[in-house]
């Protein structure tokens, strides 16, 4: 599983863009006339990432009725655990130890109601099926659950 995991592109992106700015080969990119032209395609491209994994989860997602209750009841169980592991740090350790700002307090809920990140089905074997449409679903029905959250945390939380 290890290896699997060095082996995927972002990982293997990842390391190696950090081995070139350790080495300082990054004032050689912007100096390069061609070069500077590559890190600029690579820069537009990486606007392209979240609408790409978007259209990802979109298309792995097949809603079923039996699917679809598993997939509520998770999400249901996952907001409910985090919400008041939020409130037991928020009036615990942010109000009566830290005494800090309500903005903080509605930060850490926001962080909390925040749903996993998309990328997960990317790192799915391909022939769980299955266990990929669960994950997708339990995305999108957490990605709606996270805005009707906010919108009660931000009123809750926030007084003019």
């Amino acid at each position: 599983m290890f290896y699997s995991f060095i082996k995927t592109p972002v990982i293997i992106a990842t390391f190696s863009g950090m081995f070139l700015q350790k080495i300082g080969c990054v004032g050689v990119f912007e100096r390069n006339i061609i070069l500077s032209a590559f890190m600029e395609t690579v820069k537009l491209l990486s606007l392209l990432t979240i609408p790409m994994i978007s259209l990802i989860i979109g298309y792995e997602i097949k809603f079923k009725r039996e699917n679809l209750k598993v997939a509520i009841l998770t999400v249901l169980l996952r907001n409910l655990l985090l919400v008041l592991l939020g409130l037991i740090i928020n009036n615990f350790i942010f109000m009566k130890i830290s005494h800090l700002d309500r903005l903080f307090q509605v930060a850490l809920m926001t962080m909390f109601i925040l749903p996993p990140p998309f990328i997960i089905p990317l790192y799915m074997k391909d022939d769980d099926n299955e266990n990929k449409w669960f994950v997708s679903n339990v995305l999108a029905i957490n990605t709606v659950s996270a805005i009707v959250l906010y919108v009660f945390i931000v009123s809750a939380y926030i007084r003019v």
